[in-house]
């Protein structure tokens, strides 16, 4: 008998604390951005995006092992394909190479909360056709 893997819910999304020169910063809180984890099976990203672009949207979206995700950007949105899932942590594999980004919950739901896919094809290459 297969049992249902244990879910963890992780409400308004935090950073992680710092300590610079001795003192100690409280991470950022994402007030609104809620995240379900069930370690080595899936990550639901869910929650209200209030951006600064119109009116608040709502939003859930599911990743799985094997699922491609972002792991960073700059004039490039980078892509890879999820490896592991943890509590705290989503690692990343590069296409390929076998460079893996290790990203916290906050960082991971920051870059993958509004995935699409094809929108990120478009403007890779929109970027690249015109360097």
């Amino acid at each position: 008998m297969n049992r249902a893997p244990k879910t963890i819910v992780i409400e308004n999304i935090k950073s992680r604390d710092c300590t610079r020169f001795g003192v100690r910063h409280e991470g950022a809180i994402a007030s609104g951005h809620h995240a379900e984890v069930a370690p080595g099976h899936f990550i639901r990203l869910y929650g209200i995006d209030s951006n600064r672009r119109g009116d608040p949207q709502a939003y859930d979206h599911t990743f799985r092992l094997g699922d491609r995700a972002e792991y960073d950007s700059y004039n490039l949105h980078y892509l890879g394909t999820i490896v592991s899932i943890g509590e705290k942590t989503v690692a990343i594999v590069e296409d390929g190479s076998r460079a893996r980004h290790r990203l916290s919950l906050y960082e991971f739901s920051w870059r993958n909360r509004n995935l699409d896919l094809d929108a990120i094809a478009a403007r890779n290459q929109d970027v690249l056709d015109h360097c």
